[in-house]
């Protein structure tokens, strides 16, 4: 018989399947309706912008209210922006699908995990760090799954999968009403305190941010240019995340109709950067940074190749984009973590976090203009300064 935490891990695992189902080639089918390259790196925006400043308002209601509410919320918003996305057709109603995506990923990203942490059998051996990894493990195995099937039945350019996931994703809301209490008591308050209670969390956020960017300032430079690194190795991750599936296809006249392609290489793209995990782990941080370096130094080669001579090697080059950048942020994330101290450890993560947040709401619109006008050898351009940046810490190191 399953326990509340199991059936907790069902539902995040289901939930973030369901949004998965159209992940694989959701680019695509915006540009099909239309959309240019640098309409998509606005509405990217304009999400960065939603999550930037409802992530701590909604968070904080959380805490304060209910976490299991904000989840049933969040499978409500990701319902509508499902729907939405069936009927969109300009610019405008998919900038509205997008805030109502962006709504759900705040009402469910701060909420979710504490929400799982709450519900732990308190007498059981496994620690907090074992259950979160409990649950990522099935999370990203069968995101995979589902973006592959999902994109097996049907065409890039059909409205019909979008239809079927919003349908989906309204059984996870009737799911959700079915997850347990919250198990902590909940305060209750009126809305002038609620009010006062948001603005407060503004201003703690602000302050940690100001005081941590004092402390950076007065860190070693090595430890500034880590940041740094870090948070550009993120921004290009952001990047080719968003532009994999045009990227990849750019030297075809036509982008393939079949969905299939589009789920068969996303799932390489997952197992990739699962490899480059497990790799990542067994290797000293050193040679995980160099390895990582190296493997994306090779995709930008190939891309060069792929992008002017022989289009073909472009799907190799973005799978090495994905294993080299995922073994570069994870060397950096360790290195930044063994120059730190445990009691600024939470803060500093947290500017990082919204230190990328800002720089995605700033070049996104920049990018998407610079791709629009001057081609994909942007992408190159970018991920070759990447490399640079980390050979010279490697350097330093």
């Amino acid at each position: 018989m399953w326990k509340k935490v199991d059936y907790i891990i069902f539902y995040g695992v289901f939930f973030q399947s369901v949004r998965m189902i159209t992940g694989s080639f959701s680019v695509i089918y915006v540009m099909s309706r239309g959309l240019s390259l640098s309409d998509i790196a606005f509405l990217k925006s304009i999400q960065a912008a939603v999550i930037l400043f409802s992530d701590i308002p909604l968070s904080y209601m959380a805490d304060r209210f209910s976490r299991k509410v904000s989840i049933c919320l969040s499978a409500v918003f990701a319902a509508i922006w499902l729907s939405l996305m069936v009927y969109a057709t300009t610019f405008f109603s998919f900038a509205v699908a997008e805030i109502l995506n962006a709504t759900s990923i705040s009402l469910s990203g701060g909420a979710f995990i504490a929400y799982l942490i709450d519900q732990r059998d308190l007498k059981e051996k496994e620690s907090i760090k074992d259950k979160i990894s409990h649950y990522h493990q099935y999370q990203f195995f069968f995101m995979g799954v589902s973006a592959f099937l999902g994109a097996a039945f049907t065409e890039v350019d059909s409205s019909l999968l979008w239809a079927v996931s919003a349908m989906l994703m309204s059984v996870v809301f009737l799911l959700s009403v079915y997850l347990p209490d919250d198990k902590r008591s909940v305060k209750k308050s009126d809305s002038s305190y609620l009010l006062k209670g948001i603005i407060n969390a503004f201003i703690e956020c602000i302050t940690k941010d100001y005081l941590t960017v004092k402390i950076l300032l007065k860190q070693k430079s090595f430890l500034k240019q880590i940041i740094f690194i870090l948070a550009i190795s993120m921004l290009n991750y952001q990047i080719i995340i968003q532009y994999w599936q045009p990227f990849s296809l750019s030297g075809y006249d036509h982008f393939p109709k079949q969905g299939i392609f589009y789920g068969s290489l996303f799932m390489v793209i997952l197992f990739v950067q699962s490899l480059a995990s497990f790799l990542a782990k067994k290797m000293i941080n050193r040679t995980a940074k160099i390895v990582g370096n190296m493997i994306v130094a090779s995709s930008v080669i190939v891309n060069f190749i792929g992008l002017f001579f022989l289009k073909e090697l472009l799907l190799f080059g973005v799978i090495l984009i994905f294993m080299g950048n995922r073994m570069c942020v994870l060397s950096l994330q360790s290195s930044f973590h063994s120059f730190i101290s445990n009691d600024l450890r939470s803060t500093l993560d947290s500017f990082i976090s919204t230190f990328v947040r800002i720089l995605l709401l700033l070049v996104f619109p920049v990018v998407g203009l610079v791709l629009q006008n001057y081609g994909w050898s942007v992408i190159i351009f970018l991920f070759l300064i990447n490399v640079l940046l980390v050979y010279k810490l490697i350097i330093e190191d």
